[in-house]
């Protein structure tokens, strides 16, 4: 119960912790990591013929301790062919794992993840990315900076 109520004060108070924005479009995984200036860690042989639908940006750790199994789902708005954009990330470790622990929920995987701020991921989260077939990238935007970079696709 306290955690449902805090969850409608962040609600209540504009502070989600994850923002679902869907493309008018496909955009071409390729155009989208150029457009936020990211570095392609893994399985970069998939970018290719990949096509986003839209992205999610997380604020990662209020996201991984506070969503529910049930709103997981959500956070792959209209399609998991999309990215999901971590902030507040220090390794990549935990966005990776809570991927993979999610496809229990379902078996939705994203089309990229885009860790923000860091450099280099930790081993789990390349080696997962890599067994999930996931487009992994790094970018040292802000979630502003990417929501103004990618604003011409929705």
């Amino acid at each position: 119960i306290i955690k449902h109520l805090e969850r409608q004060l962040l609600r209540g108070s504009g502070k989600e912790p994850y923002e679902v924005i869907e493309f008018y479009t496909g955009v071409p995984a390729a155009e989208f990591i150029e457009k936020i200036e990211g570095n392609i860690i893994t399985n970069e042989h998939l970018v290719p013929n990949s096509i986003v639908y839209g992205y999610t940006l997380i604020d990662s750790i209020t996201t991984i301790t506070e969503v529910s199994s049930r709103e997981y789902l959500k956070l792959f708005g209209s399609t998991p062919k999309r990215a999901m954009v971590f902030s507040g990330v220090t390794t990549g470790r935990s966005p990776l794992i809570a991927v993979k622990i999610g496809k229990f929920c379902s078996e939705f995987v994203p089309e990229v993840i885009v860790l923000l701020g860091i450099n280099r991921p930790d081993a789990v989260a390349v080696k997962i990315a890599e067994k999930e077939k996931i487009i992994l990238v790094t970018s040292q935007f802000s979630s502003q900076k990417v929501k103004e970079v990618l604003s011409e696709y929705v």
